[in-house]
């Protein structure tokens, strides 16, 4: 009998993005000391209005932790109309404290990418310092693997096709990520996606993802992974199985100084077939050369 958690996720869209989420009041302490390290923020922090007890007012569910850690890329805006170029990064600190949520925004000019959230070696703070754009993979035409992949704003379809294997197929993405839930299951060749073995606990399916090739932006926006790296991820349904939760934890000693926790939520689309369509780098590079107009009425 299939697992009532993976029979069939069908349609999954990108609900949001926590990133670095620590333990119970580390993600808080982590922003300013890693922060330190590189460039200072551009401003003073500054507190924004708390937010009232209430959860349904926040938006934020009362099973969070205690602190988490939301970082955004910008861009910059001339004469009211967005620009290419990127602005400055934003990293958003939640307390809790007695059941509210307080809010403090940070904000860094040097860094388009909040990467100072994470705790990273030499080589991964390099790659922060020099951020590109053009290094990312997708502006080639070509797809990083997970956690990357698993964490960009595609819809992804979850299916079961038997009783040994859940499938992750992805927008705009062709090749799929298999899991194998026989952990004895043989890897292949090393790939960006890897080897991926997958238990149940509980109503939870764990996903270890070994057998990885260097990968460039294959942890995060702006962050390589190496051959080293190596992925846990928790994926929980919610009770009314409309929002999908994922807790990924990836180790790569080469570029994170300490492993980094991700948490991220995809909501419940009506099921329909997943697009797949040809690249091409001229629309792979379309949001990069082409600019932006204004809109017209």
């Amino acid at each position: 009998m299939r697992h009532p958690a993976v029979t069939r996720f069908g349609i999954w869209a990108l609900f949001f993005v926590l990133a670095c989420q620590g333990g119970e009041k580390s993600a808080p302490t982590q922003a300013p000391a890693a922060a330190a390290q590189g460039a200072s923020p551009a401003k003073e922090p500054k507190p924004a209005p708390a937010p009232s007890k209430s959860d349904a007012s926040t938006g934020l569910p009362d099973s969070l932790p205690n602190g988490l850690l939301l970082s955004y890329s910008q861009f910059e805006v001339v004469d009211g109309k967005a620009t290419a170029k990127p602005g400055p990064a934003r990293l958003d600190i939640l307390t809790r404290e007695g059941g509210e949520w307080k809010t403090e925004t940070l904000e860094d000019a040097q860094s388009n990418v909040f990467h100072k959230a994470m705790m990273l070696t030499p080589r991964g703070q390099a790659l922060v310092d020099g951020f590109d754009e053009n290094r990312n993979p997708m502006v080639s035409c070509g797809n990083p693997g997970p956690p990357k992949s698993m964490i960009v704003p595609y819809p992804v379809m979850i299916t079961r096709p038997d009783e040994h294997t859940v499938v992750f197929e992805r927008e705009l993405m062709e090749e799929l990520r298999v899991v194998h839930l026989d952990r004895n299951h043989p890897p292949g060749e090393p790939s960006v996606l890897g080897h991926s073995v997958g238990w149940f606990e509980g109503n939870a399916l764990v996903v270890e993802t070994t057998n990885f090739i260097a990968d460039t932006w294959g942890t995060h926006t702006g962050i390589d992974s190496s051959e080293q790296k190596h992925l846990v991820e928790r994926f929980t349904l919610s009770d009314d199985g409309l929002y999908l939760h994922a807790e990924i934890t990836v180790t790569d000693p080469v570029y994170l100084a300490v492993p980094v926790t991700f948490t991220h939520r995809w909501t419940k689309l009506a099921d329909r077939e997943v697009i797949q369509a040809p690249c091409t780098m001229e629309a792979a590079r379309l949001y990069l050369e082409a600019g932006y107009e204004e809109r017209r009425e």
